[in-house]
């Protein structure tokens, strides 16, 4: 029996998150299958290790509203990979991840997708601090 040892309750959150391991020009795409405040858990098609450390771009869904604020929040920060598992098919490996560091961008709309995610990539590939 495998008991959990997280302390912070996790979401059954499926969202967008790419991943970017240092020194790798090659941004990994994937969706979180659940997150909590300190981590989240996804599967991928490329071997990762635990204690490897990796940059990361989540994007948050939209919150319903009663104001004509149409922002997207992303979460952008550095997590390590905690635990690898196989997944039942052979071509993805399940990841979990404890976020070291994150800060919350708040982006509008009309500024597009492709944009925060070529400004993220050219960021992490500029600092070496993995």
């Amino acid at each position: 029996m495998i008991t959990d040892r997280r302390i912070q309750a996790r979401a059954n959150l499926r969202t967008p998150l790419v991943l970017l391991r240092g020194g790798c020009a090659e941004p990994i795409g994937t969706e979180t299958e659940n997150v909590s405040v300190e981590g989240f858990f996804c599967y991928v098609n490329i071997l990762l290790s635990p204690g490897e450390r990796l940059h990361f771009l989540l994007e948050l869904p939209p919150w319903p509203s009663d104001t004509c604020d149409s922002a997207v929040v992303y979460i952008q920060g550095t997590a390590e990979v905690m635990r690898v598992c196989a997944r039942d098919s052979l071509v993805a490996l399940g990841v979990g991840c404890h976020v070291k560091n994150y800060r919350v961008l708040k982006v509008s709309e009309t500024f597009a997708r492709e944009s925060v995610l070529s400004d993220f990539l050219d960021a992490c590939r500029n600092r070496a601090d993995l």
